[in-house]
């Protein structure tokens, strides 16, 4: 059997790098190639890709015509940039249906919320799920709820900080009273499943909700009180403040500021507000939505417990953001 040619763009940010290393752990099913920006060369990252025998594919941002040749003879795209970058898919999935792409793979890897009207950025993503479906070109969607990385309080003895993600947000936040059930995923199981699904002919044209466990946030927090023995703080925040962080998000940007502060409160704002506050992240409602259940697809795999994780999170062991 032939190997299934994949390119993948936004391959050096958190997903991406998850990506590429999950369909590593299956090299003679794909031959893998990256686009990179020219002079981006020689970043560490694309280095490392290089010494592991992945093609690196330099091009103009924009030019269709180029990318239409330099997708010729790709199966499969996989799109990982990050949120400011979402419309720089455009060009490439016009190119990728010229160029008789097999399928395409949006950028998304997050929480389960309705198409439009929850989140600024999943109404984003919906745009350019838009666009693909306008084009024709075959597609998969893939949602993995929040990531373990994204759950991680700061503790009394520190060990943790290492793992700390540099948000201007309040530390050890619990949105509500900490009872909604979410669906969460270790971000370097994400390529795992992506290895699995681009290779499933049952997925073709479908959304796919990509997750390990299922707990309310109280539950997460019992856990590393448990692991780590001491007493975990908890910050939560009624819906009001949350409201109330939104809101100066939104007033932020929309005067000009686009600075962390600014980003944050209304992008991580809406995502405690829809996960924490309305219970949007589960598989119940993913399954509502149309989603395939990655589960249920796949019975055999076995994800990353978060438990686990946080065991080796505490011991110093799990690779910290873009490590």
């Amino acid at each position: 059997m032939s190997q299934i040619r994949v390119a993948v763009i936004g391959a050096s940010g958190e997903a991406g790098r998850s990506i590429v290393s999950g369909l590593l752990e299956q090299s003679t099913t794909f031959d893998i190639s990256v686009f990179v920006r020219p002079g981006t060369e020689d970043k560490p990252i694309y280095v490392t890709y290089k010494d592991q025998g992945i093609s690196m594919v330099s091009y103009i941002p924009g030019d269709v015509e180029q990318l239409v040749s330099k997708l010729k003879n790709i199966d499969v795209l996989i799109s990982a940039v990050t949120a400011t970058a979402y419309d720089e898919q455009i060009p490439f999935i016009v190119a990728a249906k010229k160029a008789s792409v097999k399928r395409f793979l949006p950028s998304a890897y997050s929480t389960v919320q309705p198409p439009e009207g929850v989140s600024a950025l999943r109404d984003h993503r919906q745009r350019i799920l838009n666009e693909v479906l306008r084009n024709y070109l075959p597609y998969t969607h893939v949602e993995t709820g929040w990531w373990y990385q994204s759950i991680v309080p700061e503790i009394p003895s520190g060990r943790t900080s290492y793992l700390k993600l540099n948000f201007p947000v309040k530390e050890n936040a619990i949105p509500g009273d900490g009872s909604a059930r979410l669906a969460i995923t270790d971000i370097w199981d994400v390529g795992r499943y992506i290895a699995r699904i681009i290779a499933d002919p049952r997925t073709l044209n479908k959304s796919v909700f990509a997750y390990a466990e299922v707990h309310t946030v109280n539950m997460l927090y019992d856990t590393w009180d448990d692991v780590t023995r001491e007493k975990v703080t908890r910050n939560y925040l009624k819906e009001e403040e949350i409201e109330e962080m939104i809101s100066k998000g939104k007033a932020g940007i929309e005067s000009g500021n686009h600075d962390l502060q600014a980003f944050a409160n209304l992008h991580v704002g809406q995502y405690w507000r829809s996960w924490g506050i309305r219970g949007d992240n589960t598989p119940a409602n993913a399954k509502f939505l149309g989603y395939l259940d990655v589960q249920e697809l796949y019975p055999d795999h076995k994800p990353v417990a978060y438990a686990d994780w946080v065991e080796r999170a505490v011991a110093g062991e799990v690779k910290s953001p873009l490590a």
